[in-house]
């Protein structure tokens, strides 16, 4: 369904399971979430939510391993979608993280979504891609299996929106080291405007340099927990999408609601009110 928007939201890494960060009870914590999303509607409309992934442990490789392949399986992705998504005030988006290495039936079943598939967004189609869909359905805990990006995939959605611009959006890119020669060839396409991750628990925004066509990635930063002992630039927060067709731009910022928690070290409590980073402006033909 195609309709005129103007603004979204994307978040990532917002972790319910068993693990308190920042001095904060995970309960407590995802109820801020949810009511900061909230406000943040009534205040600024907004049109849409894309969640790039990791939602949960339910796939974890490490101590006592994820709540999925215990002996009585816990969903925290599902619970999440139960108890915190079912409240936002307009459609989200699900794409898997490397913790939701749920098989293909497993996670429609559990989310209502694909592992892979785009959203149409008035002039523009996000391509939610599942960049993590190694080892799918493991009877072992994992941390997941990367997979290059389908690059088959995406110039097909791009073959049958002929006219629209492209964002590329997975729990990440290891354009570094892991990506094809049919990725970099690619990314010179003027039509896909940027590229957006999460994965790191950082906001940041990455020039991946000329042989990727100088596009970007801009990270989503995470609600859950950074491994800085405090950080502004990865408090709590969500990433904002801004849109002007009549200047043919966009704009991104992170952006970081007040918040007061302990660092990581547990020593010092930190405040802050409203911030923003890594703001960017792209334009576009």
């Amino acid at each position: 369904m195609e309709q005129k928007y103007n603004r979204v939201l994307m978040l990532s890494d917002v972790h319910l399971c068993h693990i308190n960060w920042f001095g904060m009870p995970n309960e407590k914590r995802l109820e801020k979430m949810t009511e900061e999303l909230k406000e943040e509607y009534k205040k600024n409309p907004y049109d849409m939510i894309l969640f790039l992934g990791d939602y949960s442990l339910d796939f974890w490789g490490w101590n006592e391993g994820g709540s999925y392949l215990q002996n009585e399986p816990v969903s925290n992705t599902a619970n999440i979608i139960r108890r915190f998504f079912s409240q936002l005030p307009v459609p989200y988006f699900m794409l898997p993280g490397n913790h939701e290495q749920y098989a293909p039936q497993t996670w429609k079943a559990i989310t209502g979504f694909d592992r892979f598939y785009a959203v149409e967004y008035g002039n523009y189609v996000f391509l939610m891609l599942d960049n993590f869909s190694g080892n799918l359905g493991p009877t072992e805990h994992s941390d997941g299996t990367y997979t290059p990006t389908d690059v088959a995939y995406v110039r097909s959605v791009m073959a049958a929106h002929p006219g629209k611009k492209f964002f590329l959006c997975a729990h990440d890119f290891y354009f570094k080291d892991q990506e094809t020669d049919a990725f970099r060839e690619l990314m010179k396409d003027p039509d896909i405007l940027m590229l957006f991750a999460g994965h790191t628990h950082q906001s940041c925004v990455i020039q991946m340099g000329s042989e990727f066509g100088s596009k970007c990635i801009a990270r989503s930063g995470n609600y859950a927990y950074s491994h800085a002992d405090y950080a502004q630039e990865a408090t709590w927060g969500w990433r904002e999408i801004q849109f002007n067709d009549d200047r043919k731009m966009i704009r991104t910022r992170y952006l970081m609601p007040p918040a007061t928690y302990k660092t990581n070290k547990g020593a010092t409590t930190v405040s802050h009110d409203w911030i923003h980073s890594d703001e960017i402006e792209l334009f576009y033909e």
